[in-house]
């Protein structure tokens, strides 16, 4: 029994039209392949000066293409260096190193406005040691004694000396700026 192969009017207009692209694609290849040619001729064999963002753009182009593909195109440039420059310009993209800096990044700086307005609003440090004094109870109240709304009026740390029956007692911090009350245990 003979199959018969058929396709419809869509499927061949497709696949004529594939065809054509390809046709199209590989005339355009040739193309190019003479025109680096013709400008190697020009030169004489004299290298060639790239600048940094030219050899950045050459770099991100020859990522898509193997090596193979890269020596059959007969690059400017070897496909050796090419790889080198793929490492060194394309990945440079995603190389935080040169950001980076011993310790601790520091803090938005829209947190340090926020202590600065809270705490030192009503205080003058009178140098480095009670400025750090200043900040230390600041923190030590904001951690275990002040009600966070984002937590639903929940500390960050439990002060752990809420009693249910004692006697309400009121805890000063920065000479009664920064009050917490409380109630000791029984």
């Amino acid at each position: 029994m003979k199959s018969k192969l058929w396709c419809s009017p869509g499927q061949l207009l497709m696949l004529m039209l594939a065809g054509w692209i390809n046709r199209h694609q590989q005339a355009v290849i040739a193309y190019q392949k003479e025109e680096i040619n013709v400008l190697r001729e020009m030169l004489g064999g004299k290298r060639l000066r790239f600048t940094d963002e030219q050899r950045r753009r050459l770099a991100l182009k020859a990522r898509a293409l193997s090596a193979c593909t890269l020596k059959d195109l007969g690059p400017l440039v070897t496909p050796d260096t090419l790889s080198r420059w793929i490492r060194k310009y394309a990945g440079a993209k995603y190389d935080g190193s040169a950001q980076r800096r011993p310790g601790r990044p520091p803090k938005p700086q829209h947190i340090r406005d926020l202590v600065k307005e809270e705490c030192l609003d009503r205080v003058i440090p009178l140098g480095e040691v009670h400025l750090r004094e200043l900040i230390r109870e600041y923190i030590a109240h904001y951690h275990a004694e002040r009600p966070h709304q984002g937590l639903g009026g929940t500390f960050i740390q439990a002060a752990g000396d809420n009693g249910a029956n004692g006697p309400l007692v009121r805890r000063e911090r920065l000479g009664g700026l920064l009050n917490y009350y409380y109630r000791e245990a029984a």
